[in-house]
Formats: structure tokens, C-alpha cells, sequence
């Protein structure tokens, strides 16, 4: 008789824990609560902080999905971007103390002459500056800038044409121009040579060496969540951090809060991704911009994070998830980021 009423006694304790905790899970579910937490802070003093998440100190300038970004030295990077109302932005981000200061000197020269910034190279002493009037969009200038005396010297080159990309060569300038054309400029003798067309050996070896200096969305383990499953196993990194666009949290579809998956989110939740296995891991932590710039930190196992739209309310960039509402999360209204973040991942992501 006893050991029923034990039973019994048992059974009703056994059922209000299983209440307690089902309601528990609900609780979490309704109110969206994560447990990523807030970004921490990358100590660059620390060699071995753990793979994951860091922000960086904020840019000096806003930057949208339109931000480049080249190395000088493998040293630092220089950020600009080439949309019309910024394209007198410009920030620099030393790798050794990972700070980001400006160029007050050079956006001074690009005010004075009334330009706006269409490329950046740099020969480590000096920058080279692809310009156009902001007024007649399609006269290009160049001129040179010293890192180390902060001085700008306008060269001797004009072109009435709409170009967008150069690329340093000897004492060549090569400059790139929508119309599928080539010019150079030699630093030496000042001259500017005539039209190398696409179809020219010249064009197309330069032109391939020229887009290696592009840094961006190359080499590195991240991946946007359109094409992840199109990865061959081949793949230089056995594992990748997908960013799931479509997502405002796990499991969360942008579709299933506003009812379209015709916006993204800005607020995207990371996954690690195995090549070989086709594996989808959740890594509780959230890429705070939409289609921000990767770029690859070299010699390091880290990618940069700069740009994109995020959220035009500043208390919701390094909020904890559980503070961020999730239709607050999709990509309207928005606005140009100034956040910056370093993401570490394992060094056994190479496969090399």
C-alpha cells in the first residue's frame, strides 16, 4: 500500500517538474531569449583569446555595403568608399594595435579640389588616388599622397572618361575605365598612353593582376547562405562560417516574422559548416550589418567585418539578442555602419 502511494506521490512530483520545465522552454521561446550575449571586446595584447566574436573600436566613418578596402604592407588598411555622398571617407586600421584613425590631410586636398575618391593603391610610402570631380562625374584625376610627410601632390593626369580602378605597375599607373579600356600613366615621363582595348594581351594580363589586390570576399571561411551547400570538399577550409541572411535568429525565418523573405536581416545568425559532412552547427553569436565586407587578416586566423547597413537604432548594434525585437532585426529602416569586428576561427580550418 505504501510503496503505491510513494508511486503516486512520485508521478504528481515527476509531472509538475516535466509543467515547470515545459514552461520553462516556452518562456525562452516567446521571449526570444539567446544566450549569445553582448560582443565582447578584442584585446589585440592578448595572443590567445578564443575563436568567436570580438568588435573592434568603431570606424571613424559610416560605411555601406560600397566599402573597399586594400592592404599597404600587409601592415595596415586603408577603407574608402566609392558611393557619391561618402566618397570622401577614409580610414585607416593598423594590424599591430588594430585602432582605425583618419586622414585629415588627404580629405582636406579631396575637398579643396572637389573630388571624390574612385581607388586607393599604395606603394607603402604613398597612396595613389583614382579621383573624379563631384560635380562632372566623368573627368578623372590622379594624385599622390606621403604617408609620411601628409603631403599631396596632384599629377599631371586628366581623363574625360568614367573609370574606376587602378593598379601600380614599375612606375606605371594602369587605369581601368567602364568603356573596357586601358590607359597608363608613367610617373617618370607624365605621359598617358592611348586605349588598350579588353581585347588586348596587355589589358588582360594587367587587368588579372589587378583584381588580386582586391581583398575582399577572397580566401577566407565565410560564407553567405545562398550557395554553402554548392561547396566542393576540396575546398581550401574543411570548414566554413555561414551567415544565414535569411535568418533573424535560429531557426527564426525572416519569412515567418513579416510574412515575405523579400528583406534580409541585418542581425544574422553564424553557423560553422563542414565541408566534407555537410553540417550545419549553430555558433550562438550574430553578424551585426547586412552584407558587410570579409577580409581575411593575413598570417592570422581571423576575418575583418566592416560596412553594410545595420540598424538605425545604435542601442540595438551591441545589444544582447534577447533586447532586439525580432521584426526590429530585418534590413528597413537602416542605415551605412561605423561598427567593425574581428572574427577568430580555428586554426584547423585550413586544410593546408
Amino acid at each position: 500500500m505504501s510503496n503505491k502511494k510513494n508511486k503516486k506521490i512520485y508521478d504528481k512530483i515527476n509531472g509538475f517538474v516535466k509543467t515547470i520545465l515545459s514552461i520553462f522552454i516556452l518562456i525562452l521561446i516567446s521571449n526570444n531569449i539567446c544566450f549569445a550575449g553582448v560582443v565582447p571586446k578584442f584585446n589585440p595584447k592578448n595572443p590567445n583569446q578564443k575563436p568567436g566574436l570580438y568588435r573592434l573600436q568603431d570606424m571613424n566613418h559610416c560605411y555601406d555595403s560600397g566599402v573597399a578596402g586594400h592592404f599597404i604592407d600587409n601592415s595596415k588598411i586603408i577603407f574608402f568608399t566609392t558611393n557619391y555622398s561618402n566618397s570622401r571617407h577614409i580610414d585607416i586600421l593598423d594590424l599591430k594595435t588594430f585602432k582605425f584613425s583618419k586622414l585629415p590631410e588627404l580629405k582636406k586636398h579631396l575637398i579643396e579640389k572637389a573630388y571624390g575618391v574612385r581607388d586607393i593603391i599604395s606603394d607603402g610610402d604613398n597612396l595613389y588616388v583614382l579621383a573624379r570631380d563631384i560635380l562632372k562625374k566623368e573627368e578623372q584625376y590622379l594624385f599622390k599622397y606621403n604617408l609620411a610627410s601628409k603631403n599631396s601632390e596632384d599629377l599631371d593626369f586628366y581623363l574625360d572618361k568614367n573609370c574606376y580602378q587602378i593598379y601600380k605597375q614599375g612606375d606605371d599607373i594602369n587605369i581601368f575605365c567602364t568603356s573596357n579600356t586601358m590607359y597608363k600613366y608613367n610617373l617618370k615621363t607624365k605621359n598617358i598612353s592611348d586605349a588598350y582595348s579588353s581585347d588586348s594581351i596587355e589589358y588582360k594580363t594587367i587587368k588579372e593582376k589587378a583584381e588580386k589586390q582586391n581583398i575582399s570576399y577572397k580566401n577566407i571561411p565565410f560564407i553567405d547562405n545562398i550557395n554553402y551547400k554548392m561547396l566542393n570538399e576540396k575546398d581550401e577550409f574543411k570548414k566554413k562560417i555561414v551567415v544565414k541572411r535569411d535568418e533573424v535568429d535560429y531557426g527564426v525565418s525572416v519569412e515567418s516574422v513579416i510574412h515575405t523573405n523579400r528583406y534580409p536581416s541585418w542581425f544574422s545568425p553564424l553557423y560553422e559548416y563542414d565541408v566534407e559532412t555537410k553540417e550545419l552547427k549553430p555558433l550562438n553569436e550574430f553578424v551585426r550589418s547586412y552584407l558587410p565586407n570579409y577580409i581575411k587578416i593575413p598570417n592570422k586566423n581571423m576575418v575583418l567585418i566592416v560596412g553594410g547597413s545595420t540598424s538605425i537604432y545604435p542601442s540595438f548594434h551591441n545589444a544582447d539578442p534577447k533586447d532586439v525585437p525580432l521584426v526590429k532585426r530585418i534590413n528597413g529602416p537602416t542605415d551605412s555602419s561605423n561598427r567593425a569586428y574581428i572574427y577568430i576561427y580555428k586554426k584547423n580550418y585550413r586544410s593546408k
